[in-house]
């Protein structure tokens, strides 16, 4: 055992020697060195803005159900009036108090899960029925928030609405490119 444990450790001394041997150093840009803004941008999002906190961002743009998201930048470009603004904020905060509710619930359930467990009493019944009910509390907020968001299209002017579209079309097509190029490339190496 004590055998494998020096083989382990010295195969991830090589690896982290490997790595640390192939990884350029990069100094941080001053202010002068600042980067152009990238062509990323005009769509709303940059490349390491797409996997971050979904709920930060669903705080910062608008959610088009069926379609997705379009970022603040992009819903900044629509005008929109003052009556237009508290519905996108009267959406935000409902999706915001859902999924700070959910967390809490989630946080409760895996407590007394545990507690259960240590007390000897699992239930795998009761916490059938506990993940059934969660999913259709679940289910029955995302129809509220959805129709918060609908409320919002609701309130859109043509011409929001085409330019919204517009934006949702340029976004699909440059999903599309990508999706032909990675095909064109084949299967990673």
């Amino acid at each position: 055992m004590a055998r494998q444990s020096s083989i382990v450790a010295s195969a991830l001394a090589a690896i982290a020697a490997s790595v640390a041997l192939h990884t350029p150093v990069i100094a941080a840009p001053t202010a002068g060195d600042q980067a152009p803004v990238a062509a990323d941008a005009k769509r709303g999002h940059s490349h390491h803005d797409r996997k971050g906190n979904r709920m930060e961002h669903a705080q910062k743009g608008m959610v088009i159900p069926g379609y997705g998201m379009i970022s603040q930048q992009q819903l900044d470009t629509l005008a929109l009036t003052d009556a237009q603004k508290a519905l996108v904020k009267d959406a935000r905060d409902a999706q915001k108090a859902a999924w700070s509710a959910h967390r809490t619930d989630i946080q409760a359930q895996r407590s007394a899960q545990l507690d259960a467990l240590k007390a000897g009493k699992a239930d795998p019944r009761a916490q059938a029925k506990a993940m059934a009910d969660r999913q259709a509390q679940m289910i029955q907020a995302r129809a509220s928030i959805t129709d918060k968001w609908l409320a919002v299209w609701d309130a859109l002017d043509d011409t929001q609405r085409q330019k919204v579209s517009t934006l949702l079309a340029e976004r699909a097509e440059h999903k599309q490119e990508r999706k032909s190029e990675r095909m064109q490339r084949g299967p990673a190496s």
